[in-house]
């Protein structure tokens, strides 16, 4: 939803430039931050994946030995 969000608001700043509500320095630096800010967004949804991924296979095949017999 988060990246979603920023892209919403990354279309709504070029079209503001595009209309002249912005000055072109402004939404250069505004458009700059938020593909930071999507890259970031990206970052935490790959390292949250790997981490369900790894949890997935945990509980898919416990370590040898820790199964109670």
């Amino acid at each position: 939803m988060a990246s979603g969000s920023a892209c919403e608001l990354e279309t709504q700043l070029i079209i503001a430039a595009d209309v002249d509500l912005l000055v072109s320095q402004e939404s250069a630096t505004l458009l700059a931050t938020i593909a930071r800010v999507k890259s970031m967004l990206h970052s935490l949804e790959t390292s949250l994946t790997r981490q369900l991924e790894r949890r997935v296979e945990t509980a898919d095949h416990p370590a040898v030995g820790s199964q109670n017999t």
